[in-house]
C-alpha cells in the first residue's frame, strides 16, 4: 500500500486505515488472518532484514544506503534490531544517536522529503507483509514520527548533492 507524498515536500504521516485496508503484497506477505503481532526479538530481526533487504534494491533508496552511506548491513542489523526493541518492548538497548548520524548523511548527500516517505511506505508495507497487531501499528507510527521529524529537520538544512533525481511519480500529484 503506498502513502503518496501529494505535493513536492508534504510527507504524508502513516495513519491505521482500519481493517478494511488491503494487505500490501509483497515477497514474503502473508494472508491477513495468519500473520501475528510482533512478539520477541526474533519478529523484530525477521522485520529488520526483510526491509532492509528491500530498501537496498529499492531504486530511491538503495543508492544512498549502499553509494553514500556504504551500509555495512551485518553491523547495522544489531543496532536497528535494538531500536526497534527499545520502542516495542522498552529494552533500554539503542545508546541514542540515530539524528546525528543521519545528519552527516544529509552532508553527504541531501535527504528530501520523498526519500522519507519512500523509507516510510516500505517499512508500513514490510510491517504490513508480515504482522498485524498493536506493536506493529507503533512500529508504524513510530516510523511516520522519525520519518516526519527528519524530513522537516532537513529541509531547513543544506545538504550535499543528490545521489539521483527522483523517479517523476514520486513529484506528481494524484
Amino acid at each position: 500500500m503506498r502513502y503518496p507524498c501529494g505535493l513536492p515536500g508534504a510527507l504524508v504521516p502513516w495513519q491505521d486505515l482500519g481493517s478494511d485496508a488491503p494487505l500490501a503484497v509483497g515477497a514474503t506477505s502473508l494472508e491477513q488472518d495468519q500473520r501475528r503481532d510482533i512478539e520477541n526479538r526474533a519478529d523484530i530481526e525477521r522485520l529488520v532484514e526483510t526491509f532492509y533487504t528491500r530498501a537496498m534494491a529499492d531504486v530511491v533508496l538503495g543508492p544512498i544506503f549502499i553509494d553514500v552511506a556504504r551500509l555495512d548491513l551485518p553491523a547495522h542489523m544489531p543496532i536497528m534490531c535494538d531500536f526497534w526493541e527499545n520502542i516495542l518492548f522498552g529494552a533500554r538497548k539503542y545508546p541514542g544517536g540515530m539524528m546525528m548520524k543521519h545528519i552527516l548523511l544529509h552532508r553527504q548527500t541531501a535527504l528530501a522529503p520523498h526519500h522519507f516517505q519512500r523509507w516510510l511506505d516500505a517499512w508500513v508495507e514490510t510491517v504490513d507483509d508480515l504482522y498485524a497487531g498493536e506493536r506493529a501499528n507503533v512500529a508504524k507510527v513510530h516510523a511516520s514520527r522519525v520519518a516526519v521529524a527528519m524530513a522537516a529537520r532537513f529541509e531547513q538544512m543544506p545538504g550535499g548533492p543528490p545521489v539521483a533525481a527522483p523517479p517523476p511519480y514520486l513529484w506528481q500529484e494524484r
